[in-house]
């Protein structure tokens, strides 16, 4: 549909009520101005007609015609007027008895559509002409009534006068018709005039409304439709007739143009985005796949020392000859530590991902820590492979404020890899240290070097990515869960660093960071290192052990019978509120996740039965260790936090610090 078919849709209506008005001014004004113009005559004739009325009474009381005549004359010149005078009827006759200067007779004053069947009813007889019902200016058997009748009423007026001697006389005047037509004609020309003028400025308006303002409507609503089906580029007609259709039609085009620069930077961010989502889904693709070669790959680390532990438990159990004992009590220990060790990298995985990691500090002597470090791996080495370990001058000399746990976890992790990936030749840990820009600090060099496999270039950032190996041969070939780099990376990222990578595939890898600490000033000797170094026993010191597990309270059992402990065990809170009532203890370890009552409602009720005097240590021996679960369990009122597992070397020191710190407080 074009606009112009849309225009004459819109605006016809609008043109044929302007012309059916028109219309209505035409043919009711019209009528209005004659019906309003016969009414101010009727009364001007009115006027006349009482003084009509006035002379012929008068005249008629004073039996002077003549005066009736002359007053009657006298009233000619009145405007409009065309006949005046009286009618006398008796009972038989009609006649007329003056119409001014001129004499005209009863068949004059008809109206020029009587017909002589009119008179036929007036008179009671039939004629063949109008003339014929008339004689000598009379008219036989009609009353003034009757023959009012048949007289042109429009510009009429008569009035009754009164009765002579059996006459009844009554006056009448009569209007001009071509005067008052002259007149209504003068009056109606103003009207025609104003009814071209109003038709013209109708058209005039019609056309301004559909050129001027539905027009640019009409095209500024196609290209509006164009817009919403994408077409930008769609040409927009300036219009400069209305300032404001104007001001419409140059925002419209501002608007098409931002469209269009925001359709082109919506196609710009669709394309980023869907290559985004294509680049999100091969990397989400990787990391299913690495997802599954990482179930594969722990299955295997999880199921290999579960194996060793379950078979020699039922090789022991058995009592039977499988070779020597001590290999076998050598192989459990080594299956069960690589056990742990995996679980705690996933432990530690999680809780740097989940940003609740958190350092603490502490002086450590860098030549007590790196010898302590490297004695595991010296070990391990053999003649294939060579174990080169580099100091600085000054190294024995330097303590340094660093989370000693976390570097060791990082430094382990790092010669783990160097020796699992190398066959031949050498491993080498270098260690630098350099002034820092302040007086109190020092910078930590550190580089793990290998003559292994080496990593393709390619693969460099890949591999620390949490789960991730070079590629599925490796776990295969070396085993591992593609963990222990992910863990570095992230933990040298809490510490302010970063992982710095080189390697050369079949030539060897080298991988180094750099850490800015804190100088510690050395240590002062105290009474408690003092107390620390005087051997001391375990002899005599009175436990208490509530666990609800069997085999734990076993090995709780066999771990303490040589040191010589009084131990006492219960399995559960309520067996330990009856000994902790009958007995005095020195130190209680206390499971937390047992049933029926745990170890913080145990410890609770424990202090409301015993009162507040009662100050014995207890100890949460539990498997919950992330660190709010030890700061809760210190805010319940527990002395210490003991995470399991514990071995029998970690349990011995912890009991041996406790009598040792005991000890040093009562002195």
């Amino acid at each position: 549909m074009n606009w112009q078919s849309v225009m004459v849709r819109i605006w016809l209506p609008f043109l044929m009520v302007a012309l059916l008005l028109l219309y209505f001014l035409a043919v009711y004004v019209p009528a209005l101005q004659k019906s309003t113009l016969e009414r101010f005559y009727l009364s001007k004739l009115q006027t006349v007609a009482l003084t009509v009325d006035n002379v012929v009474g008068y005249g008629l009381e004073t039996y002077d015609f003549r005066f009736i005549s002359a007053a009657l004359n006298d009233l000619d010149s009145v405007p409009l007027l065309d006949r005046m005078g009286y009618f006398t009827f008796d009972q038989d006759t009609l006649e007329v008895r003056y119409l001014g200067e001129t004499r005209f007779g009863l068949r004059d004053l008809l109206r020029d559509d009587v017909t002589p069947d009119n008179l036929e009813a007036l008179t009671g007889f039939a004629h063949p002409t109008l003339d014929g019902y008339f004689t000598n200016n009379r008219l036989g058997g009609v009353n003034v009534s009757e023959f009012l009748s048949l007289m042109d009423g429009a510009l009429l007026a008569t009035n009754s006068i009164l009765e002579v001697d059996g006459i009844v006389y009554q006056s009448f005047v009569t209007g001009s018709k071509e005067k008052f037509e002259d007149e209504l004609l003068g009056l109606r020309q103003p009207f025609i005039v104003l009814q071209i003028f109003l038709l013209v400025g109708a058209i005039s308006l019609f056309y301004y409304l559909a050129f001027h303002i539905s027009r640019p409507l009409l095209e500024i609503a196609g290209v509006a439709n164009e817009m919403r089906d994408g077409n930008y580029d769609v040409h927009i007609e300036e219009v400069s007739a209305l300032n404001e259709m104007g001001i419409l039609t140059q925002a419209l085009g501002q608007l098409r143009d931002d469209l269009h620069v925001k359709r082109q930077e919506n196609d710009e961010l669709t394309n980023e985005m869907e290559s985004k989502i294509v680049q999100r889904t091969e990397e989400l693709e990787q990391a299913l796949q690495a997802k599954d070669e990482f179930l594969s790959t722990m299955s295997h680390e999880i199921r290999t020392p579960l194996h060793a532990l379950i078979a020699i438990g039922d090789m022991l159990k058995a009592n039977e000859d499988h070779g020597r004992r001590e290999e076998l009590v050598h192989s459990l220990n080594t299956s069960s530590k690589q056990l742990l060790a995996l679980i705690n990298d996933i432990l530690d995985f999680s809780k740097i991902s989940a940003g609740k990691l958190d350092l603490h500090l502490e002086p450590v002597p860098m030549q007590a820590f790196f010898d302590e470090l490297v004695a595991p791996f010296k070990v391990m080495s053999n003649a294939d492979v060579e174990f080169v370990t580099v100091w600085p001058e000054g190294f024995s000399e330097t303590t340094v404020m660093v989370d000693g746990m976390r570097l060791s976890q990082i430094l382990h992790n790092l010669l783990s890899n160097a020796f699992k990936f190398t066959e031949t030749g050498e491993v080498v840990l270098a260690v630098r240290l350099r002034e820092g820009q302040r007086a109190q600090e020092v910078r930590l060099e550190v580089q793990v070097l290998d003559t292994g496999v080496g990593i393709e270039r390619h693969n460099l950032d890949l591999i620390l990515n949490a789960f991730t190996q070079e590629n599925s041969s490796i776990s295969r070939k070396f085993g591992g869960t593609g963990l222990g780099l992910s863990i570095v990376n992230r933990l040298l990222t809490v510490m302010g660093s970063q992982l710095q990578i080189e390697s050369t595939v079949g030539e060897g890898s080298m991988f180094g960071f750099e850490l800015t600490l804190e100088k510690a000033a050395h240590p002062q000797p105290s009474a408690l290192s003092e107390a620390s170094e005087i051997p001391t026993t375990l002899g005599g010191l009175r436990l208490l052990y509530v666990e609800d597990m069997a085999p734990n309270r076993f090995v709780m059992k066999a771990m303490v019978k040589p040191w010589d402990v009084t131990l006492d065990m219960a399995e559960s809170g309520i067996e330990a509120l009856k000994l902790v009532h009958d007995n005095t203890y020195d130190l209680l370890l206390m499971d937390i996740q047992m049933p029926d009552m745990d170890g913080v409602e145990t410890l609770a009720q424990i202090r409301a039965q015993q009162g507040a005097s009662w100050d014995i240590h207890v100890v949460a021996f539990t498997a919950h260790a992330q660190d709010l679960d030890v700061a809760k369990y210190k805010a319940e009122g527990f002395t210490d936090v003991l995470t399991k597992p514990v071995g029998p070397e970690a349990l011995r020191t912890f009991l041996h610090q406790f009598v040792v710190n005991k000890s040093v407080g009562k002195g």
